[in-house]
Parts: structure tokens; C-alpha cells; sequence
């Protein structure tokens, strides 16, 4: 009897240590976030009370300088348990790993852009005649911008501009009494009087045709040139050529000459040149002719002031700047043998332009 009795009392102690330990097992331990945590069994996703207050959305979307350009476009919240999408009605295992956290941002697409760095001209020596040393070579640049922003990210250098190098030289003729008159913008209304004019004094000239002009009056043009006189290239339309692409240059040289034949010289319109204008003249097989004396023909009627602005410019081998073509050019017609005669008088002997150079 004594035995049995100490036998039960063993059992209900054993019960008594054993029931609690038994009930604790049937426990989980889960992990939120990284934070363990024991929940009953059978708890349910939705029932963890750390779960509560775990706010979460979708991240933004951002620029490059990190501003917010549009809320809730980023990447999608996460919530998951042991790697899976978090179900509330789910019962958590026993070692869940729940992790519940807020969408990551986005940052918005960036685009690589390629730009040129535009290279500089030197221009060495001061005279009449322009050919190109060395071509100019751009540089290159890459921009990173963002595409909805378009704002810059970083800049980096490729490859450095290599700049251009020009030379203006003078004509060998420069320490003999020699010139050059030349006649700009023509063929037109006045050229036949000019072509009189010299004829008179038994003088050669330089006329630096349009090639829009020339296309009209072909005849002119033959005319000029059976007198013994020198036509060269002044473009097609007159346009400030630098402003031009290299294209556009090369046609306005080379739709002209369709037109004149046998020219070798161009003078760009207004002495408007670059490096690029020169590269393209000499690719054609043109070389740039500017002028030492400006008559300013274009803006005076007065045959006193055109004479003027010769006696006060000219040198030896002097290229002196007139117009046939364009407005009322009488003045400079009158002006022909008047220039002329002071010319003689001062020594000079004339030529084309080709004579000087």
C-alpha cells in the first residue's frame, strides 16, 4: 500500500513538471523583423500583434539629386513569411522569419548623351591670303541626365578639342608697286560699266561673282573673261558662310563654280571665315583672297570718299574691295579712272588678283 501511494505521488509530481514544460513545446517562436517572438499555437498572420503598426507601402520614385518626383512608383512593399507572401489567414510555424518592410525607392532612368566640345582658331599673321595649318578636331563630352528630370548627373571628357591654327599671309607681290582692283556681288546692272571703265585705262581686274547672279547672265560672264579679266568665287547667295555646316559650304563654293568654271579663290561673303569655311574652300581647291583696301563703295555716292579711303589704305601689293553688283554702284564706276589715274601717279602698276599672288 505504502509502495502504491509513493508511486502515485511520483506520477503527480512527474505530471505536475511535465504538464507546464509539455504546453510551453506546443509553442512557436517566430521572428518579425528580426525580433523573436513565442505566440500560441495556431496563431494566425493576421493575430500577431507585432505585425500591427508595421506600416508599409510602395517607395517613390526619385531624380538624381534624390527629390521625390512621384510618390508610390517606386518598388512594392515587402511582406513575406520564410520568403513567401505573407498570407493573413496563414498559421505561423513554429521558426517563421515574417519580414514586413516599406517598398524601396527608385531612381529614375538615366541617359548617356554624347555632345561635341567645339574647338578654338588661332589666326597667325595679318594678311590677304587664308589657308588652314592644321584642322580643328572636336572634342567629345558624355552628359548622364535623367530622363524624366533632365537633370545632369555627372559630365565626363572623352577626348579633348584639338584647336585650329590659320595662317594669313601676304601676297609675294606685297614689297612691289603692284594692285589688285576687285569688284564684289556682281554680275549685275553696273558690271558693263565697269568692264568700260577698265577697259579705258587698259586695266585688268578681279571680279568675285555670285554664283546666283552668274547663273542669270552666263553671257557676262564670258564677256568678263574674254576681256582678259579674272572672275573668281564669292558664293552662290552671299550668306555668312561661318554660320553654315560644312555641307552647306561646300555647295554654295562648288554650285557657283558649276556656274563660272575655273575659279581658284574664294572670298567669303563680309571676310566672314573660320577654320571650318577655310577646310572647305580647300577641299574644293580654293584658297581665301580678303582685301587690304576698303573702298566702302556700298555706302557712299561720292567718288571724293572712295578715292579717299584708297589713298589712305593702300601699300604695295595692295587688293583694293569694290562692288559691281547690289544697289546703285554709279559712284563706284565713276570712281574707276579717278582711282586709276592716282594709282599711276603714285607708281603703281595693276593686276588680277592671280598677278599677285
Amino acid at each position: 500500500m505504502t509502495i502504491i501511494a509513493g508511486v502515485a505521488l511520483l506520477l503527480a509530481a512527474v505530471a505536475f513538471f511535465l504538464l507546464p514544460t509539455a504546453h510551453l513545446n506546443t509553442r512557436s517562436l517566430v521572428r518579425v523583423n528580426g525580433v523573436a517572438r513565442i505566440v500560441p499555437p495556431e496563431t494566425k498572420v493576421a493575430g500577431l500583434a507585432e505585425l500591427e503598426g508595421l506600416q508599409t507601402g510602395p517607395g517613390s520614385m526619385l531624380d538624381l539629386t534624390g527629390d521625390v518626383t512621384v510618390l508610390g512608383a517606386g518598388a512594392p512593399a515587402e511582406r513575406t513569411l520564410s520568403g513567401r507572401p505573407l498570407d493573413p489567414d496563414g498559421i505561423l510555424p513554429d521558426g517563421a522569419r515574417i519580414v514586413v518592410r516599406h517598398g524601396d525607392h527608385v531612381l529614375e532612368a538615366i541617359r548617356r548623351v554624347t555632345v561635341q566640345i567645339p574647338y578654338e582658331t588661332s589666326v597667325e599673321g595679318k594678311g590677304v591670303i587664308v589657308s588652314l595649318v592644321r584642322p580643328g578636331v572636336p572634342g567629345e563630352r558624355e552628359l548622364f541626365k535623367g530622363v524624366a528630370s533632365g537633370k545632369q548627373a555627372a559630365v565626363f571628357t572623352t577626348s579633348a578639342p584639338q584647336n585650329a591654327v590659320i595662317e594669313r599671309t601676304s601676297s609675294a607681290a606685297s614689297g612691289l608697286k603692284l594692285a589688285a582692283l576687285t569688284f564684289d556681288d556682281g554680275p549685275g546692272k553696273f558690271t558693263q560699266g565697269v568692264l568700260d571703265a577698265l577697259a579705258a585705262k587698259h586695266v585688268p581686274g578681279t571680279f568675285f561673282v555670285l554664283g546666283s547672279s552668274a547663273a542669270g547672265n552666263k553671257a557676262m560672264i564670258e564677256k568678263i573673261k574674254a576681256a582678259g579679266h579674272e572672275v573668281e568665287n564669292h558664293s552662290w547667295d552671299h550668306p555668312i558662310l561661318t554660320k553654315l555646316t560644312t555641307e552647306q559650304i561646300m555647295r554654295q563654293i562648288s554650285r557657283t563654280e558649276e556656274v563660272i568654271g575655273g575659279s581658284r579663290y574664294l572670298r567669303p561673303p563680309y571676310g566672314s571665315y573660320d577654320a571650318k569655311v577655310t577646310a572647305a574652300a580647300a577641299a574644293l581647291g580654293h584658297k581665301l583672297v580678303l582685301w587690304t583696301v576698303d573702298t566702302r563703295d556700298w555706302e557712299t555716292p561720292e567718288v571724293g570718299a572712295i578715292l579717299a579711303n584708297v589713298k589712305a589704305q593702300t601699300k604695295p601689293g595692295a587688293i583694293i574691295l569694290m562692288h559691281d553688283g547690289g544697289n546703285n554702284r554709279s559712284a563706284t564706276v565713276a570712281s574707276i579712272p579717278v582711282v586709276i589715274d592716282w594709282l599711276f601717279q603714285q607708281g603703281y602698276s595693276l593686276t588680277t588678283v592671280a598677278g599677285l599672288l
